[in-house]
C-alpha cells in the first residue's frame, strides 16, 4: 500500500492491524464500543482481529474455534484457558466446555469449575474419569465405589461421602472395619468394634458406660441385669453392684429368675431375701442379711439383736468373752457391756453370761447380796454400796460390813436401836423390813 491510498473500514493494513472508522486498530486495542480482552480486539458486533483478519463471533462461539492457543470468543471477549464463560461453562485448550463435559482424564466441569476425580460436585454427586457419578457412588483412583462398599480399611461409602470407623451413619448404624454395622447386628451379641467398645443406637459405647436400663459395657461386651462382671460384682439396672450392695430400682432378670428390690449381691451372685439368702444368714465375714440389707458387725438389727462376726446375736447371748446382749438397750445405744457392769434391772455380766437380780460379778466371781467386795463396799440389789450408805432403815455399811441398829461400829460408835441379839463375832441373821431375804453379816455384840 502506497502513501495516500484509501483504506476502507475493516480492511487489513498489516498483520494485527485493521481500519475501523478511518482509524488503524491494533490487535488488543480498545475500540469505540470499549470491548477488548487480550491480543485480539473487538471490532463490532462481536468481531475481532486475529492475524490481521476480521473474525466474526458467529464463526467462533458455536464450535469453540480457537483464536489463539487457549482462547475463545464469548460475547465479543477473548476468554483464556480455565476462565468461566458463563455458569456451567469454562475454557479448556481453547474450547468451550459445558457442565458435565470431560476436560481431561478424571476432570469435568460443574458450575463453571473444574472438578477432579473423587470430588463432590453437589449433594450425592462426584466425579470419576471425567464423568458425573450419581448419589451413592464415590471414586477413589478413578474407580466407582457404590454405597456400602469398602474404600480402604475402616472406610466405606455412604451417600457419596467417605465414612470412617466409628462414625455414625444413621441413628441405628455406624462403620466398623469398613462395614456398616447396624444396631440389630451389634447389641444382641455384644459385638466388639474395638477393645471395650460396642454399638448402641448408632453410637460407640465404651467400657463402663450404660447402654440402657439393665445393660452396661464390660470389656467390649454387653452385660445385662443380673449377670456377673467380675467376682463380687453384678449388673442391676445398668449399674455395677458390688458385694454387699442392695439392688434397687425395680425387678430385673437373672438366669430366668426374678430379682426384686431389696436383694443383695454376694460374691457376684444375687442374694434374695427369703430365697437365696434368709434373714440372719451370713453373707460374708462380719455381714448378714436382713430385709434385703447387708448388716455389718456392731450394727443393730432389732432392739434385742446385734451383728457379731456375721452372726445375729440375741438378748442374753455372748458376743465375746465377758460381753453379751441385754434388753435391747445395749443395741439401741450401740454400746458393748463389759464384765462387771450393771445392766438396768439388776443384771450384770460375768464371762459372757447375764447374772440375774441380786447378783454382782467381781473378777469373774458371783458375789451375792450382802457379801463384801472390798473394804467399805458390799453388794445389795446388784449395786455396790459404799461406807456410810444406808441399806435399810436399821442398817448402814461400814468397812465393808452391814452394821445394824444398836451395834457397835469399829471405833466405839453405836448404831441406834438394836434390832436383834447376836453373839460376839458370830454370824447371825438380821431381819429386814423392806427386803424378803437374809443378810449374813459379821458384827460385834454390845457389852
Amino acid at each position: 500500500m502506497s502513501d495516500g491510498e484509501l483504506i476502507s473500514d475493516r480492511e487489513v493494513i498489516s498483520d494485527g492491524e485493521v481500519i475501523l472508522d478511518g482509524e488503524v486498530i491494533w490487535d488488543g486495542e480498545v475500540i469505540l464500543d470499549g470491548e477488548v480482552l487480550s491480543d485480539d480486539a473487538v471490532i463490532s458486533d462481536g468481531e475481532v482481529i486475529s492475524g490481521g483478519e476480521v473474525v466474526s463471533e458467529g464463526e467462533v462461539i458455536p464450535g469453540g474455534e480457537v483464536i489463539s492457543d487457549g482462547e475463545v470468543i464469548s460475547d465479543g471477549e477473548a476468554i483464556s484457558d480455565g476462565k468461566v464463560i458463563s455458569d456451567g461453562e469454562v475454557i479448556s485448550n481453547g474450547e468451550v466446555i459445558s457442565d458435565g463435559e470431560e476436560i481431561s482424564n478424571g476432570e469435568v466441569i460443574s458450575g463453571g469449575e473444574v472438578i477432579s476425580d473423587g470430588e463432590v460436585i453437589s449433594e450425592g454427586e462426584v466425579i470419576s474419569d471425567g464423568g458425573v457419578i450419581s448419589d451413592g457412588e464415590v471414586i477413589p483412583d478413578g474407580e466407582v465405589i457404590w454405597d456400602g462398599e469398602v474404600i480402604s480399611d475402616g472406610e466405606v461409602i455412604l451417600d457419596g461421602e467417605v465414612i470412617s470407623d466409628g462414625e455414625v451413619i444413621s441413628d441405628d448404624a455406624v462403620i466398623t472395619d469398613g462395614e456398616v454395622i447396624s444396631e440389630g447386628e451389634v447389641i444382641p451379641g455384644g459385638k466388639v468394634i474395638s477393645d471395650g467398645e460396642v454399638i448402641s443406637d448408632g453410637e460407640v459405647i465404651s467400657d463402663g458406660e450404660v447402654i440402657s436400663d439393665g445393660e452396661v459395657i464390660s470389656n467390649g461386651e454387653v452385660i445385662s441385669d443380673g449377670e456377673e462382671i467380675s467376682n463380687g460384682e453384678v449388673i442391676s439396672d445398668g449399674e455395677v453392684i458390688s458385694d454387699g450392695e442392695v439392688i434397687t430400682g425395680g425387678e430385673v432378670i437373672s438366669g430366668g429368675e426374678m430379682i426384686s428390690d431389696g436383694e443383695v449381691i454376694s460374691d457376684g451372685q444375687v442374694m434374695s431375701v427369703g430365697e437365696v439368702m434368709s434373714d440372719g444368714e451370713v453373707m460374708s465375714d462380719g455381714e448378714v442379711m436382713l430385709d434385703g440389707e447387708a448388716i455389718s458387725d456392731g450394727e443393730a438389727i432389732s432392739d434385742a439383736e446385734v451383728i457379731s462376726n456375721g452372726e445375729v446375736i440375741s438378748d442374753g447371748e455372748e458376743i465375746s468373752n465377758g460381753e453379751v446382749i441385754s434388753g435391747g438397750e445395749v443395741i439401741s445405744d450401740g454400746e458393748v457391756i463389759s464384765e462387771g457392769k450393771v445392766i438396768p434391772g439388776g443384771e450384770v455380766i460375768s464371762d459372757g453370761e447375764v447374772i440375774s437380780d441380786g447378783e454382782v460379778i467381781s473378777d469373774g466371781e458371783v458375789i451375792w447380796d450382802g457379801e463384801v467386795i472390798s473394804d467399805g463396799e458390799v453388794i445389795l440389789d446388784g449395786e455396790v454400796i459404799s461406807d456410810g450408805e444406808a441399806i435399810l432403815d436399821d442398817a448402814v455399811i461400814t468397812d465393808g460390813e452391814v452394821i445394824s441398829e444398836g451395834e457397835v461400829i469399829p471405833g466405839g460408835e453405836i448404831q441406834c436401836r438394836g434390832c436383834c441379839a447376836v453373839s460376839d463375832t458370830a454370824l447371825e441373821p438380821i431381819s429386814t423390813k423392806k427386803q424378803e431375804r437374809t443378810l449374813w453379816v459379821i458384827v460385834k455384840r454390845d457389852e
